[in-house]
């Protein structure tokens, strides 16, 4: 039993936070999973948007500020992310 915890602190094991953030005005919705971001937000040309009239052919970013839960080894952090079309 003993070892077994020790392993399981060893990995930095932590509970697992799952959530959703949901902006009604864009209808950009980010599903997360112990990497918490404050906020996300749709940027076009250098602004922050408040709407989902985007021009056909324009580009766009989805931003995620303020995350938390990111686990640094070695001086790096490694992040990746999914995209959802429906």
């Amino acid at each position: 039993m003993v070892l077994f915890t020790l392993v399981l602190f060893s990995c930095q094991t932590q509970p697992t936070k799952i959530g959703v953030l949901k902006n009604t005005n864009t209808g950009l919705q980010t599903s997360y999973a112990n990497l918490i971001p404050e906020k996300a937000m749709i940027v076009m040309n250098n602004e922050v948007i408040d709407h989902n009239d985007i021009p056909f052919g324009e580009t766009f970013y989805v931003v995620n500020d303020g995350i938390q839960g990111l686990i640094a080894k070695d001086k790096k952090v490694s992040v990746g992310c999914t995209h959802h079309k429906r």
